[in-house]
């Protein structure tokens, strides 16, 4: 069961945002750098929110023994969405009416578009909860429906907004609105009856306000710790359209969409499932050591190839595919690879965090690594640098921190660091005829037929070499599959 959640979750990432990427290059023909940057300042502050829109009631669900605790916690989540929202709207309000807003942001007629934040934050919020809850209820099916939803309503909003000479960015901005609207009438209607059943103050008073308390400071310090992990994703951003521009914020912000592809087709999707399996197997360190270490391999295999892509190839692929205008954005994705790839790493691995309720390790960690990125994005932009020298320190501050969190993760799993380094070295071994390829490609100046050849040699050589030595790494559901025997 456990493979196959992974398949259709991963199936259903991979429809919705390969969807998603095919309408990428009409959209940055319709909205300019300017109109991404700003609505990546509108999604930086959004997807800060979003993680702690129920304090992470939603994460605690899948802890207790009684399915009516379960459903209680659900509610509970849905409570302190609301009162989230609630409080995200007056705040959006004073700042709007206020003028806090820099004017190199936004302008006097887009202001309004902060307005537009609680809606959003409340249909966000409703597809975290209910999709934990779906997940807990083995009902997938309706999850993975959800997102290919979400990704249609999103991108097809985008564009009809752009083609209909509507306030740019308000077009990207309505797509997201719209599709998370969408998805999150979608699990409401899967989900079961009785989670949709609004009990009366007294049941509610006497069933939730014991079952808040018991979880009480694991949402806290989670959610603080969550708080911390999410403005630190989104900080470079904020930081890019505070430091230079809007339209350099907008660069990295398509950088980072195409960078995040693997993150957000596998790494969702591994996070909830290997959370249940992790929080089952928790007290079986053995089963737990053993499924951790294939995860972090297919992982690994799934990360590294597409890291060398955009490495050697970054600059070239984004100005043929998304318009000249966009090649700056791929020597952003260029710099910014490697980054990613640790930030992938860590992202379903993290959830151990929570399994062995190491809410307070997890909290340090995440400041530690706000705090890192902030000052070294902020001291080499005072030092001159450009945003390329930026966004490398950024880079590097990702792999000290996401690499020292793996280590200290996957020992708590049971894999010794020294296990952890030799697996990374070993992928790392593996891929080399395609990493030797695109080398060849990029620093030979070959004619289009010529490195087509190469490239096909080198990738042919390549499959050879993951067939002999990591056949688990072909099929990425068996390589989460328990009790596999491992090739020799």
């Amino acid at each position: 069961m456990f493979v196959r959640h992974v398949m259709q979750l991963g199936l259903a990432n991979v429809g919705a945002q390969a969807l998603s990427l095919l309408i990428v290059p009409i959209l940055t023909r319709l909205y300019s750098p300017s109109d991404f940057g700003v609505f990546a300042i509108y999604l930086a502050i959004l997807n800060a929110l979003v993680p702690i829109a129920s304090l992470r009631f939603q994460a605690t669900m899948a802890l207790p023994t009684l399915q009516e605790d379960s459903r209680h916690l659900l509610r509970i989540s849905l409570i302190v969405l609301g009162i989230t929202v609630a409080l995200t709207s007056l705040v959006s309000g004073i700042v709007v009416t206020g003028g806090f807003m820099p004017t190199e942001w936004m302008t006097d007629q887009r202001q309004f578009l902060l307005l537009l934040l609680p809606l959003n934050l409340a249909g966000l919020g409703l597809i975290q909860i209910y999709s934990a809850w779906t997940m807990l209820q083995h009902q997938v099916k309706a999850t993975a429906v959800a997102r290919i939803t979400e990704s249609i309503v999103d991108r097809a909003t985008s564009c009809l907004c752009a083609f209909s000479s509507a306030t740019h960015p308000f077009g990207l901005i309505a797509g997201r609105l719209f599709g998370s609207t969408a998805a999150a009438w979608s699990l409401w209607k899967s989900s079961h009856p009785s989670a949709r059943h609004v009990n009366s103050p007294q049941h509610l008073l006497q069933n939730l306000v014991p079952l808040a308390k018991r979880y009480g400071h694991f949402a806290l310090v989670s959610s603080a710790a969550t708080l911390c992990d999410s403005a630190a994703r989104q900080s470079p951003a904020l930081l890019l359209a505070f430091l230079f521009s809007p339209a350099v914020a907008g660069y990295y912000a398509l950088a980072f969409q195409v960078v995040n592809v693997p993150l957000l087709i596998a790494g969702d999707a591994l996070s909830s499932t290997y959370f249940q399996r992790a929080a089952r197997f928790r007290k079986r360190p053995d089963q737990l050591a053993q499924d951790t270490g294939k995860l972090f391999r297919s992982m690994l295999s799934l990360i590294i190839p597409v890291t060398l892509g955009l490495s050697f190839l970054g600059p070239k692929l984004f100005g043929r595919i998304f318009g000249e205008e966009w090649a700056q954005a791929g020597e952003y994705a260029q710099v910014l690879a490697a980054g990613f790839l640790f930030m992938f790493l860590h992202r379903p691995i993290s959830v151990l965090f929570d399994v062995y309720e190491a809410q307070t390790a997890r909290f340090w960690f995440d400041i530690a690594n706000l705090g890192l990125r902030i000052a070294v994005m902020m001291g080499l932009a005072a030092w001159g640098g450009s945003p390329i020298l930026v966004l490398l320190g950024f880079t590097i501050t990702c792999a000290v921190t996401y690499g020292f969190a793996l280590i200290y993760l996957l020992r708590m799993a049971g894999i010794s660091p020294t296990e952890s380094l030799w697996t990374v070295a070993r992928q790392g071994i593996l891929f080399l005829p395609l990493g030797l390829g695109l080398w060849a490609i990029t620093t030979s100046g070959l004619f289009l037929i010529s490195a087509l050849c190469v490239l096909g040699v080198a990738l042919g050589l390549q499959l050879a070499v993951l067939f002999k030595f990591e056949r688990e790494a072909i099929s990425f559901g068996s390589l989460l599959l328990p009790g596999t025997v491992q090739p020799r």
